[in-house]
C-alpha cells in the first residue's frame, strides 16, 4: 500500500488536518478504541526497532531476531490494516465524500507510518539503497506530515513509530544542492533585512561558549540535563536577530523537546501519558516549527525533503518525539550512517536569513597614512544615527552623559568618529544610571529601533541598532547576547575623592585615572557640559579645560599632532599644513530626530509628556 506518485504532496495531510478541526475530532482519522490501535502499533514499533538494527542487506545479528519472513508477514499485516481507509489516497476526487458521508476519515498516522516502515524495508532488507533515496526524496508528503502534524495528536494515539522510521530514513536523503536559492527563499519568507547567517552550528558553539555545555550531548542524555539548560538554549535560539528564521526555529523546538523529554523521567512507557507541562512544550515546539513552515513552501518536493532531513539531522526533533514515545532511540542513531555531525553538517550552507552586510571590518588597525576608513558608509551612518538618537533618549530621561575615550578624541581633533573606529564610547553618570532600565527608557529605544545590553562585569551598557546581528558574550546578562559592529558603549562613571570622577571599571591603565568633576558638575551641581559637533550628531563633552587634561593624561599631551596606534606607537606627526580636522568616518547624515518624531506623532515615548524645548532642539 503505497500513496498514488500522482497525488498532491501536502493535499492529504492538510485536508485531514482541516477534516479533524471541522469534525471536532483529534484522531485523526484513527480508530479510538486503543486496543483497535495497539496490535497494530506494537507490530510497528517491533518491525522498526529490528530493521534499525540491519544494515542495508545484512543479515540477523542475533538467532534469535525475526527472519526476513518474519518482518516481511508484520508489514504485510500492517499494510492490510491500514488499508482499509486508504481510499482518500486512490480516489481523491471523492475527498469530500469523508465529510458529508459514512465514509471514515483515513487513519493519517497508520498509512505514513506503513509507508515509510516499507521504505525501510526495501532499505534493510532488499538492499535497494538508491531506489529508496529516490523514492524517499521524492516524498515530500510524508515529511510535510512529520512537520505539520498534530505532533501531541500523533503521540497520544500511539504512532511513535512515524517519527522514528522519518529520523531514520532521513539518514538517507542528501545535503540541499548549492544550486537550490535558499538565500532568495529565506529572503520572500523573513523580509527581515540585515540578517544573520546563524547556522547550528553558530548556535551551539555560541550556547559552548555562554555555559561551558555542550548542550547537543547535554539534550541526548535527557534526564542528565538540568531544565534550565533547555530554557537558555531557547531564549539563545529567540534572540537570534533580526527575526527567527528557519534554523532558530528548528534549534528552539529541539530544545522545547528535549525539556519533556527530561520531564518524562519515571514516566511508564506503556502508559503513553504525559503532563500538562510536557503537552505544553511538545505544541510550543511545533508552533516554532510551523512559523518557520513557509519557507518549505517556496521549494520543489525534493528540495523540502532534502532541507527537512538536513535541518533534522542537526535537530534531531523526530528522534525526540520517538522516545518520548517510548521507542529507544538516541540522537546520533543510525546504525548504516555513521557521520561526523560537525565535519559534514549539511546545515551550514542552509541561511537562516540574508546575509548581512559587512558594517566593520578590521577596526582599531591603522596600517598606513592617512588612516583608511574601517567602517562601511552603512556602518558609519549606523553609528552617527544610533548616537543622535541615544542622546536624544538620555538627554529626555535626564541622565547626564559625555563622550569619552577615543570618541572624544574624535570630536575635539577630528571633528567626528576616527577613521580607524567602528564603536563609539560615552560616559554615563552612575546615579542617573538605573533610568536606563525603566519600562518607559525600554519602550523608547524599542522605537528608536535601539536595544541595550548591561555588562556588569565591566560595569557598561552597549547599545546596538535592533538590525545589527547578535553575538554571543558571556558578559551581557540578557541571554548572553550583545551584538556585532557597530556599537555605542556607556561606561558607568562615578565621585572618584572630592572634586574628582573616574571610570568604576578600571582594569585597562590607560583609562584607570581620575578626572576633575567641575568639567561636568559645578558646585551647586550645575551643568558644566559643552555641546559639539560629532558629525551631523550632537554629544556633550566635558568643559573645554577639563576635555583637554583628560586628553592630556589618556592620550599623551602632543594628542593634537601626533595620531599613535591602539598601544601609544606612533604613526604619524604631523606636518606644516597638515590637520586632523574633518578626517573622520563618513557619511554623517542626515540624522534622524526622534524627539522632534515624539512630538509630532507621539510614539516614542509611551505616556510620557515631551518636555524638550522649541522645535525639541536640544543645544
Amino acid at each position: 500500500m503505497m500513496l498514488s506518485q500522482g497525488f498532491p504532496a501536502t493535499f492529504l495531510v492538510i485536508w485531514c488536518v482541516q477534516a479533524t478541526l471541522a469534525l471536532g475530532l483529534s484522531l485523526l482519522g484513527c480508530p479510538s478504541d486503543a486496543a483497535q490501535r495497539s496490535a497494530s502499533q506494537k507490530r510497528m514499533e517491533r518491525l522498526f526497532l529490528n530493521l534499525r538494527e540491519r544494515g542495508p542487506g545484512g543479515p540477523r545479528r542475533r538467532p534469535e531476531e525475526p527472519s526476513d519472513e518474519e518482518l516481511y508477514s508484520w508489514l504485510s499485516m500492517l499494510m492490510d490494516e491500514n488499508s482499509g481507509t486508504s481510499g482518500l489516497i486512490h480516489e481523491p476526487t471523492e475527498a469530500t465524500g469523508y465529510a458529508t458521508s459514512h465514509h471514515p476519515l483515513p487513519c493519517a498516522p497508520g498509512i505514513f507510518t506503513t509507508e515509510l516502515l516499507q521504505f525501510l524495508w526495501m532499505w534493510k532488507t532488499q538492499s535497494a539503497t538508491e531506489e529508496v533515496k529516490q523514492l524517499v526524496t521524492q516524498s515530500d508528503r510524508h515529511w510535510a506530515f512529520l512537520r505539520i502534524s498534530p505532533w501531541m495528536n500523533v503521540l497520544k494515539l500511539g504512532y511513535g513509530s512515524t517519527f522514528a522510521a522519518g529520523h531514520e530514513l532521513c539518514t538517507l536523503v542528501p545535503a540541499p544542492p548549492e544550486a537550490m536559492d535558499l538565500e532568495s527563499a529565506a529572503r520572500r519568507f523573513h523580509a527581515a533585512w540585515p540578517g544573520s547567517t546563524t547556522t547550528e552550528a553558530t548556535i551551539f558553539k555560541q550556547f559552548h561558549v555562554l555555559t561551558a555545555v555542550d548542550y547537543r550531548s547535554c539534550a541526548s542524555r535527557g534526564r542528565r540535563c538540568q531544565r534550565w539548560l533547555h530554557r537558555r538554549f531557547v531564549e539563545l535560539a529567540l534572540r537570534q536577530p533580526f527575526a527567527c528564521g528557519v534554523v532558530c526555529r528548528y534549534a528552539a523546538a529541539f530544545a522545547y523537546l528535549a525539556q519533556a523529554l527530561t520531564d518524562n523521567r519515571g514516566r511508564r512507557r506503556w502508559l503513553r501519558k504525559w503532563s500538562e507541562d510536557q503537552e505544553k512544550l511538545v505544541e510550543d515546539a511545533q508552533a516554532q516549527i510551523l512559523l518557520a513552515d513557509g519557507i518549505f513552501y517556496t521549494l520543489l518536493g525534493p528540495q523540502q525533503v532534502q532541507l527537512t532531513c538536513s535541518l533534522t539531522r542537526s535537530f534531531p526533533i523526530f528522534s525526540l518525539l520517538a522516545r518520548l514515545a517510548g521507542i529507544p532511540m538516541s540522537l546520533g542513531d543510525s546504525n548504516s550512517n555513521p557521520r561526523d555531525e560537525t565535519a559534514t553538517n549539511p546545515t551550514l550552507k542552509v541561511p537562516n536569513q540574508p546575509p548581512p552586510p559587512t558594517l566593520a571590518k578590521l577596526c582599531d588597525l591603522i596600517d598606513q597614512w592617512p588612516p583608511l576608513q574601517r567602517l562601511t558608509a552603512q556602518g558609519a551612518m549606523a553609528v552617527y544615527s544610533m548616537l543622535q538618537s541615544l542622546g536624544s533618549l538620555l538627554d529626555e530621561f535626564q541622565i547626564k552623559w559625555w563622550m569619552s575615550s577615543g570618541a572624544l578624541l574624535g570630536t575635539l581633533r577630528n571633528g567626528g568618529m576616527l577613521p580607524q573606529d567602528c564603536d563609539v564610547d560615552i560616559a554615563i553618570w552612575r546615579p542617573d544610571a538605573h533610568e536606563m532600565l525603566s519600562p518607559k527608557f525600554q519602550a523608547a529605544l524599542a522605537a528608536a529601533g535601539l536595544v541595550s545590553f548591561h555588562m556588569p562585569i565591566y560595569f557598561q551598557y552597549r547599545f546596538c541598532l535592533v538590525q545589527v546581528p547578535a553575538a554571543a558574550d558571556p558578559r551581557s546578562v540578557q541571554g548572553g547576547l550583545a551584538c556585532h559592529l557597530p556599537y555605542v558603549d556607556a561606561h558607568l562613571a562615578d565621585v572618584a575623592e572630592e572634586g574628582r570622577w573616574h571610570y568604576i571599571h578600571r582594569t585597562d591603565l590607560q583609562y584607570a585615572h581620575s578626572f576633575p568633576l567641575k568639567g561636568i558638575l559645578g558646585s551647586q551641581k550645575r551643568d558644566l557640559r559643552q555641546r559639539r559637533f560629532f558629525g551631523d550628531a550632537k554629544v556633550w563633552i566635558p568643559n573645554l579645560p577639563q576635555s583637554e587634561e583628560y586628553l592630556n593624561k589618556v592620550y599623551g599631551e602632543d594628542w593634537r599632532k601626533v595620531l599613535r596606534g591602539r598601544r601609544g606607537a606612533m604613526i604619524h606627526n604631523l606636518s606644516a599644513g597638515e590637520s586632523f580636522w574633518g578626517m573622520i568616518a563618513r557619511p554623517t547624515g542626515p540624522l534622524r530626530d526622534v524627539i522632534r518624531e515624539q512630538k509630532l506623532i507621539g510614539n516614542l515615548l509611551p505616556g510620557a509628556a515631551v518636555t524638550c524645548s522649541h522645535d525639541c532642539d536640544h543645544d
